[in-house]
């Protein structure tokens, strides 16, 4: 019985862990829910390890079991959350007319962070953002880069004194006091729509160059990328809402398209816009 209780619990920890991490692994996922449960499953691994020092191989299976099912959960409600999500994202996508704007930046940039897959674009998690997208520069030297405006219109919101702050794997906790960090709200009035708000985030501190209430024009500088608020490495954050500052869960987003992009497609995560 205890040869074949060591070979249960052999077989339950190679198989457990394995399934563990392919879970994390597969790009099915939602990143909250990924997050959420690496921190669980990785409980219960370290509980298997403590029941197998102890010698309890059978309470070690049920563990091992619980930490597939945990896995299989997980993969299962993301799905199921990523195609809902998915489906509202390109309804509202293909009914409602997206704003026009101009790339904020020169150079070449990629996306992420995007489109309608929920794995991949995480901003699903918040209606205001739905449509974001993520920017970094292809050359890499996104810190400092000049941020632009994306379209005639008045500032209406702008806000700095945030720090810009080290490069790391993991994002900070979002109820942090500002997750935008440094900031630009530029109103834009189309005829036939309602006013629409274009945030620009995360610019570095003290390098804003416009004030709440000043007209500007596609193409003049806001300030420069930066590191602030909640997020891993530099990068620029562009989104449209229906309201004039960040409102996480209050505001309504809004789909838009880049000038320089051909067709009516959104951008996926990876596609490069030179500008």
């Amino acid at each position: 019985m205890g040869r074949m209780d060591a070979h249960l619990a052999s077989w339950t920890i190679n198989v457990s862990v394995g399934v563990y991490a392919l879970s994390l692994l597969l790009p099915i996922g939602l990143p909250r829910l990924r997050v959420r449960w690496s921190r669980d499953g990785f409980l219960l691994v370290v509980l298997m390890v403590a029941l197998e020092l102890l010698g309890h191989r059978r309470a070690e299976a049920v563990v091992g079991l619980s930490l597939v099912g945990g896995s299989a959960w997980m993969l299962v409600r993301s799905r199921r959350i990523s195609a809902r999500l998915g489906a509202a994202w390109l309804l509202r996508w293909r009914e409602e007319s997206a704003l026009i704007v101009d790339a904020p930046f020169r150079g070449q940039w990629k996306a992420s962070g995007c489109g309608p897959n929920a794995a991949k674009n995480h901003h699903l998690a918040a209606p205001d953002q739905w449509f974001a997208i993520d920017w970094v520069r292809v050359d890499g030297e996104t810190f400092g880069s000049e941020i632009l405006s994306p379209v005639d219109g008045v500032v209406a919101h702008v806000e700095d004194g945030h720090a810009d702050l080290p490069s790391r794997r993991s994002p900070r906790k979002p109820t942090m006091r500002s997750p935008a960090g440094n900031y630009a709200s530029i109103r834009l009035e189309a005829a036939g729509r309602p006013p629409a708000f274009v945030l620009l985030c995360h610019l570095k501190e003290g390098s804003l160059r416009v004030a709440a209430g000043e007209s500007v024009r596609a193409g003049s500088l806001l300030g420069l990328c930066g590191n602030s608020g909640n997020t891993t490495v530099p990068h620029l954050h562009i989104h449209a809402q229906d309201q004039p500052q960040v409102a996480i869960g209050r505001a309504r987003g809004m789909p838009f398209r880049f000038r320089e992009e051909s067709g009516e497609n959104w951008i996926a995560p990876g596609a490069v816009i030179a500008a």
